[in-house]
């Protein structure tokens, strides 16, 4: 029958006792009483605890070339070697000046094989990072992360992120290799853009890939500083600006083909929280949700490209609400929007229009494919 583990302990011993007495595998045996059956679990429990630590240790020992035979007749002829020295200091207990002379030696032996100091470790870890650590860092040729989880990890694919490594580090300064006094190599220009971008991507602190790209967090903040900086240098002039009609030709053949015609782009909100907002603004922040956010509207083409943001509306103001406060009819409003005639039902329209969802209103220039948002 089963029995639950909620029990007595006598009760417990007594049905191993039972169990035990009944087996066929020792008939004609003394009768083992239920403290004797315990006594044995214990004595068989701890010699199992001790081989599994050995086994553990020995685990952690091996090094290249070596199987498991290998390794035990070594931990066992480093044992025996131990306890042969033991006997050796025990024998000679009786005279004075020999027993001092091996303790001195002992302590010697002792001295040799002591932990270094803390001076000394932080020396040797350093010599390991500039002598090993750096090269291994470049040198990697199998990456640990295919191709398909790259964009995971960094939020961009790999050509467009080896592309901004390549425009980094040929035109700032900043993400350049350079030499030291010395004439030892400093951080590589990937070292400063994966650790930037793993910031970027998750918001995790800046010291939280020290152990394998060897920044400290000072250096992290420069990094993050000087790239932010340098994408708006570089790359401003081709993504931080409205469409030109070259751009909006291509979105109305993009449209066009994909059944959308006249469709220059997808318009909507979302809410990021804000984490570090003050108490006295919670109130005019804070939605349903109980946590204040603030609203991005954005308008994306097909490829993700944005060509319209407007960030700062409080959260407690939904689609339509921001829209009244947003520039985004700037260009209609001041007589400079692109002209785009096209019939639908028999009705001219003349501008272009964006897809949004069933909460925006019924103007020309949004259509509401999606009736429920």
């Amino acid at each position: 029958p089963v029995v639950g583990n909620e029990q007595r302990l006598g009760a417990f011993w007594s049905r191993i006792a039972a169990y035990f007495a009944a087996s066929q595998k020792v008939e004609g045996c003394d009768r083992r009483e239920l403290m004797h059956c315990k006594q044995w679990w214990q004595k068989i429990n701890d010699i199992m605890c001790k081989f599994y630590g050995s086994y553990e240790a020995a685990t952690r020992e091996k090094t290249g070339g070596q199987n498991e035979t290998d390794k035990w007749c070594e931990l066992s002829s480093s044992k025996h070697g131990g306890s042969s020295k033991k006997r050796k200091l025990d024998d000679g207990a009786q005279s004075s000046a020999s027993h001092l002379s091996k303790s001195k030696t002992s302590e010697a032996d002792e001295g040799n094989t002591r932990p270094p100091g803390v001076k000394a470790s932080k020396a040797r870890g350093k010599k390991t990072v500039e002598g090993n650590g750096l090269s291994e860092f470049q040198s990697i040729e199998t990456p640990t992360y295919l191709g398909n989880l790259f964009r995971r990890r960094f939020r961009m694919n790999k050509p467009l992120f080896m592309h901004i490594v390549d425009r980094l580090s040929n035109e700032v300064s900043f993400f350049r290799q350079k030499k030291d006094g010395l004439g030892r190599l400093g951080l590589s220009t990937l070292q400063k853009c994966t650790t930037t971008i793993r910031v970027l991507a998750y918001g995790s602190a800046l010291d939280a890939v020290d152990e394998y790209l060897r920044l400290g967090s000072t250096t992290t903040l420069l990094c993050v500083e000087n790239f932010v900086e340098a994408k708006i240098n570089l790359f401003g002039d081709e993504y931080l600006r409205r469409s030109t009609p070259g751009d909006l030709q291509r979105l109305l053949h993009i449209g066009e083909l994909r059944g959308f015609s006249r469709m220059i782009g997808i318009i909507d909100c979302m809410h990021w929280e804000w984490k570090n907002c003050l108490t006295a603004w919670k109130g005019q922040y804070s939605r349903g949700s109980g946590k204040p956010t603030i609203v991005l509207e954005a308008v994306a083409s097909y490829d993700l490209w944005i060509w319209h943001t407007f960030f700062g509306p409080p959260g407690t103001l939904n689609d339509i609400n921001v829209l009244d406060r947003s520039p985004v009819f700037d260009n209609i409003i001041n007589g400079q929007a692109p002209q785009v005639n096209f019939s639908v039902n028999g009705r001219e329209y003349h501008l272009a229009y964006y897809l949004t969802d069933g909460i925006y209103p019924k103007w020309a220039t949004f259509i509401q494919s999606i009736p429920i948002p």
